[in-house]
């Protein structure tokens, strides 16, 4: 891949005082992510959250409106995949999305992403102590 920049939009999702996130096991270790992930060509921001959560969660949602942009610089921040660091600046928005369904319940995918373990639904209070990445 060359360098680039590199564009994602994630999830917030809170529900009675929970955040879903989702769980992997990789290079990193064992870590946290809110759903979501890059953008693809042709795609707006919105549909891509709203594609990477059912990807992730089997969880169909609204997105209601954005909360954070975080960027990082490749230079400080390097991407590790596959035991490569790859040199791409990125700009990860987060929005507020809320389940369309109550009745639809966050699961891990019958064909999860590479390294996915689990979703989990976390006391907001306990995620400043969880293990997440980037941290």
């Amino acid at each position: 891949m060359e360098s680039g920049i590199r564009v994602a939009a994630n999830a917030l999702i809170v529900e009675e005082g929970r955040a879903l996130l989702v769980e992997f096991d990789g290079e990193s270790g064992v870590h946290l992510n809110f759903p979501g992930g890059g953008v693809g060509p042709g795609e707006t921001l919105e549909e891509a959250v709203r594609r990477e959560v059912r990807e992730e969660a089997c969880l169909d949602v609204r997105v209601d409106r954005l909360r954070l942009i975080v960027e990082s610089i490749a230079a400080r921040d390097p991407n590790r995949i596959a035991g490569q660091d790859i040199p791409w600046n990125e700009l990860r928005f987060f929005f507020l999305c809320s389940p369309l369904d109550a009745a639809n319940v966050a699961r891990l995918p019958d064909r999860p992403d590479a390294n996915q373990t689990g979703v989990r639904w976390l006391p907001l209070e306990s995620l400043p102590l969880e293990p997440s990445c980037p941290r």
